[in-house]
């Protein structure tokens, strides 16, 4: 959480308000038993929001963090209004199955997407 102290500091100077968390296993929640997966990583990320009694969010997710927001959007397509992704990356053998999955969630959640599946890589 300290490596993103400084841009917290910055978006609340700005009256947004900010949050960052240590997921399970790093930082302060180091001693939070495992084993994790992406996936229950994302489902954490989600239900914290959801005790804090937040809506939708603009999520920013850096390096593994980014990994996991990703996660969070495919699993908890209405959490998020937003997403950027810092100094992340993501793999499919199938990008083309992967942006139609994409698509069919959205659909599903009522979310018009702009059919993903044609901006492919």
């Amino acid at each position: 959480m300290a490596y993103w102290t400084p841009t917290l500091d910055r978006v609340t100077e700005r009256g947004v308000h900010a949050l960052a968390m240590d997921l399970p296993g790093f930082g302060q929640s180091a001693s939070e038993p495992g084993p994790y997966d992406m996936e229950s990583l994302a489902d954490t990320v989600d239900a914290l929001c959801e005790r804090m009694g937040l809506g939708r969010i603009v999520l920013v997710g850096g390096s593994m963090g980014g990994v996991v927001a990703q996660h969070l959007v495919l699993r908890h397509p209405m959490r998020a209004s937003r997403l950027l992704l810092v100094s992340t990356g993501a793999f499919t053998a199938d990008p083309a199955t992967a942006l139609a999955r994409a698509d069919a969630i959205l659909y599903r959640e009522g979310q018009d997407c702009g059919n993903a599946a044609r901006r492919r890589p």
